[in-house]
């Protein structure tokens, strides 16, 4: 999936990329790229466990003029109840850069993980 839209009211012309990727398609480069944007967003309160347990699943990734903006992801995992397996998705690492926030981009990328949840 690739969405693109421009913000209203804002600068004439600045696009927003949001594309869908598993973590397996993620570039060392992306990778490097969404750990600096969740540090940032989280102000430095982002956990090396926190990361790990956005990785695993589904990535909703926003660019604008080629820089990661925005980020969620849905990533599977089994809760078990007693002895009984089931099945759930945890949305995690969900963060906007600073600048941007307001503008429904957050809402965006979990508009595109939601069908992954379902």
């Amino acid at each position: 999936m690739v969405a693109m839209w421009e913000r209203e009211n804002d600068r004439a012309g600045e696009r927003f990329e949001l594309k869908l990727k598993g973590s397996g398609e993620l570039t060392s480069g992306e990778r490097r790229e969404l750990r600096r944007l969740l540090d940032r967003a989280f102000a430095g309160r982002f956990s090396e466990e926190d990361w790990h347990h956005a990785l695993g699943g589904l990535h909703a990734i926003v660019r604008v003029a080629g820089e990661i903006v925005a980020h969620g992801a849905v990533v599977e995992r089994t809760l078990w109840i007693y002895t009984r397996a089931c099945r759930a998705a945890y949305v995690e690492a969900v963060a906007v850069a600073a600048g941007l926030r307001g503008h429904g981009i957050g809402s965006a990328v979990m508009r595109a993980l939601e069908p992954e949840i379902d």
